[in-house]
């Protein structure tokens, strides 16, 4: 049976403040939509130039993100550190604490998308 058909224009959703003001997102789907049991939420991410998406995890959700717009560095628990440029499409497993790096002066923008790990 098919579901109903989600069209949106992301340049109409309003962004919200994210991680303690260094960045923005952008809603675009959510559990709220019931569209898959599976996605936890799809977002467009903007952090801010210089800015950080501190030290964090997802607790049962595998995060998957495309970038579109600059580059920096995530930071791994281990202390190890991963490079992104435009185009880079990054893989992040449920529970590995990371966090997320602007290093230059322009805005990075990344479309991401949670998933349950069940």
């Amino acid at each position: 049976m098919w579901k109903s058909v989600i069209i949106r224009n992301i340049a109409q959703i309003e962004k919200e403040s994210a991680h303690d003001w260094s960045g923005a997102r952008k809603l675009l789907l959510s559990q709220e939509d019931n569209i898959s049991e599976n996605i936890e939420a799809m977002t467009k991410w903007y952090l801010q130039p210089g800015k950080t998406f501190d030290w964090h995890s997802h607790e049962g959700i595998d995060e998957y993100f495309f970038v579109t717009q600059w580059k920096g560095t995530i930071t791994f628990e281990d202390w190890r550190e991963v490079d992104y440029s435009v185009d880079s499409f990054i893989y992040i497993p449920a529970e590995l604490k990371h966090k997320i790096e602007a290093k230059w002066d322009v805005e990075n923008i990344f479309y991401f998308t949670r998933i349950y790990n069940k």
